[in-house]
């Protein structure tokens, strides 16, 4: 990579450790830097927050680290600093130096975008639509990855629980309105459920939860991507709820039963429907996981790769 403008640069990296998918992913675009293109990176905490490597996640260790507040201080002219969207409020693009890099993967985290970086690039086609039609900036478009290395053997469709298991995100109060009103509903068919525990794990405790069900319930309305609902379907699980518009990219009636919002009472009919079709259900749980494979980390890294060589 010495031919590129890349090469050996000095990288601040917003948000690259942390306990949430948009830091794993942050984190994978400094990876690449450092093993690709020997660059020095440097790793971006907020306050007391993203300033270690998550337990959470598999987050390399040893990378410098600063808070975002030293920035103006730190950052040259000759050097590349990478951010999120959620990080909008403290201006970065108009702030400082260097050359800004922002991967947007989500539209519902800040209130006004930094509209003054260099490059802008976006984890899902519906996230790019939404900034290019409010904002009117173009980008291109780098999907998210999961991490297949450290999945369990999805356990057979016939050996699955036939039961819904209703996955909270983290921290979103809607589920506690809507997750009773649907409760009721699969009560009401018969359909036996378990709730997730909203306690964060460990990917391989999420991965090993997931992959006992046979159906996983989505009940986050605004998603950049979708990591849990692309990880369950790689276990073979079919995905009924909310596609959180970004979800989009990867789930449709092929390979799983989810409605757009606000269509919530049409969540329980589809897997009710889809309980009466064993074969049909199946068959939804096979391409979901041969859909879901194709979102590697190799393909990421490939397209981060392609993306800096082309500065």
């Amino acid at each position: 990579m010495q031919n590129s403008k890349m090469y050996k640069r000095k990288v601040w990296l917003v948000g690259g450790y942390g306990v949430n998918g948009g830091n794993q992913m942050a984190h994978h675009i400094g990876l690449c830097l450092k093993q690709q293109f020997e660059c020095d990176v440097t790793m971006v905490g907020v306050a007391n927050q993203m300033k270690q490597a998550s337990a959470l996640f598999y987050q390399e260790e040893g990378f410098d680290v600063c808070d975002i507040t030293e920035l103006p201080d730190l950052v040259q002219a000759e050097d590349v600093v990478i951010s999120q969207p959620s990080f909008s409020k403290h201006m970065l693009g108009f702030k400082l130096k260097g050359y800004k890099i922002m991967y947007i993967q989500g539209f519902n985290t800040f209130n006004l975008l930094d509209g003054f970086f260099d490059e802008y690039v976006c984890v899902s086609p519906f996230a790019q639509a939404f900034i290019y039609n409010t904002y009117g900036i173009k980008s291109q478009v780098i999907s998210a990855f999961i991490g297949q290395e450290n999945f369990p053997a999805p356990i057979k469709w016939e050996d699955k629980k036939d039961e819904v298991l209703i996955y909270p995100k983290h921290g979103k109060d809607h589920f506690d309105l809507f997750a009773p009103y649907l409760m009721a509903q699969l009560d009401e068919v018969g359909i036996s459920y378990q709730l997730f525990d909203k306690k964060r794990k460990i990917q391989t405790e999420l991965f090993h939860e997931l992959n006992q069900y046979r159906y996983v319930l989505s009940l986050s309305i605004v998603e950049g991507f979708g990591l849990v609902p692309l990880e369950a379907m790689y276990l073979g699980c079919i995905v009924a709820g909310f596609d959180g518009f970004g979800g989009r990219t990867f789930m449709n009636a092929t390979n799983s039963v989810t409605v757009a919002y606000p269509n919530l009472d049409q969540i329980v009919p589809a897997i009710q429907e889809l309980r009466t079709d064993p074969f049909n259900a199946k068959q939804l749980s096979l391409v979901a996981r041969q859909t879901a494979s194709k979102y590697t980390q190799a393909r990421f890294h490939q397209e981060w790769r392609e993306f800096f060589r082309s500065l």
